[in-house]
């Protein structure tokens, strides 16, 4: 007797332990489902194609106007100083493109279709990708902005003390300045973003 009431006891705890992994494993694909809710579809989502056509515009200034501003242009002395604010601009929404990636989905295989399995719906997964393929260029290319700020804190610093600065001074100080502009180049990695735009609406395309 004593056998079988453990044996039942045993029997209980398995079935208590099911159900508590049941009820365990429904709670987490609801929690996912919700998750989900956030990821961008970029096949059927209407907002993101007017946002691509913006970030394609933002992408096209950058084209023309960074090297144009690097080599011909002298470096904004004042925050207020037009193409200083339109620059800031293209970082805003270049900023917010980045963080809308690590929701966008994506297809998984080259040869997967716009309506097969092959499109990854999971944010973990989403953000991963993005961290491994094109976070750290695109991280680049915004963070390369901060010299905009330098350059004019420290052009403000400069003819604060232009009268009593020596020759040496204005030479480290030309350097300084030649530098800052050079490393503004890398804003043009942001042109890189045209190309996933193309693809976006290649697949827009092909539904």
């Amino acid at each position: 007797v004593e056998a079988q009431d453990q044996d039942e006891r045993t029997l209980q705890m398995r079935r208590q332990l099911r159900s508590e992994r049941v009820a365990y494993t429904r709670s987490l694909l609801k929690t996912i489902r919700r998750k989900s809710a956030c990821v961008i579809d970029p096949r059927h989502n209407q907002p993101i194609l007017w946002w691509d056509v913006v970030t394609a515009l933002a992408c096209l200034f950058t084209a023309i106007v960074t090297p144009y501003e690097v080599g011909f242009m002298q470096p904004s002395t004042s925050p207020s100083d037009g193409v200083f604010i339109l620059n800031q601009l293209v970082t805003v929404i270049f900023f917010c493109d980045m963080i809308i990636n690590f929701n966008l989905s994506y297809r998984a295989g080259a040869g997967a279709g716009p309506h097969a399995a092959g499109w990854v719906t999971n944010p973990v997964r989403i953000a991963g990708h993005y961290l491994r393929t094109w976070f750290f260029i695109d991280f680049i290319s915004i963070a390369v902005s901060a010299f905009d700020f330098v350059a004019v804190c420290f052009d403000t610093e400069a003819n604060c003390a232009a009268k009593s600065a020596s020759l040496e001074d204005d030479l480290f100080s030309v350097r300084v300045l030649r530098t800052l502009r050079a490393l503004r180049l890398l804003k043009l990695f942001r042109v890189l973003r045209a190309s996933r735009i193309l693809k976006r609406w290649e697949t827009r395309m092909t539904i």
